[in-house]
């Protein structure tokens, strides 16, 4: 008689813890040197264009301890560390969820949007659905 363990597939194992580590995860606010930012384009080899909230463009790379965890997409929010070197290179530290970006918003804090600096601008809600 076999024993009885979990089979399957691995995703179909991996379904269910996923859905409960996204509500335990910590609201990250910018501290010195970081600030928020849209991606734009992918430019490939893990770098993307991105505004951030000074209204500059700016490359972003994904370090290595991102890679492989999150998906990056056009029209994600993310939060970058400057560079004191380099001005127009950034290194992107984490990604927000849609209802992470809403809290964001709620809380007063200012998010990027297409090209405008933030203390410039505020979005509403309907603009997060938009994401």
């Amino acid at each position: 008689m076999p024993r009885n363990k979990t089979g399957g597939k691995k995703h179909k194992q991996r379904a269910n813890r996923a859905t409960g580590s996204e509500s335990t995860r910590v609201l990250r606010f910018k501290e010195d040197q970081e600030d928020y930012a849209k991606i734009i384009k992918a430019l490939g080899n893990c770098r993307f264009q991105v505004i951030c909230g000074d209204g500059k463009e700016r490359m972003a790379h994904i370090p290595g301890s991102l890679r492989k965890s999150d998906r990056f997409d056009t029209n994600s929010y993310v939060l970058v560390s400057l560079r004191d070197f380099q001005d127009e290179k950034t290194d992107i530290l984490c990604k927000y969820t849609p209802q992470e970006v809403s809290k964001l918003i709620k809380l007063g804090e200012p998010i990027p949007k297409d090209g405008e600096a933030t203390s410039q601008i505020i979005l509403d809600d309907d603009d997060i659905m938009n994401i």
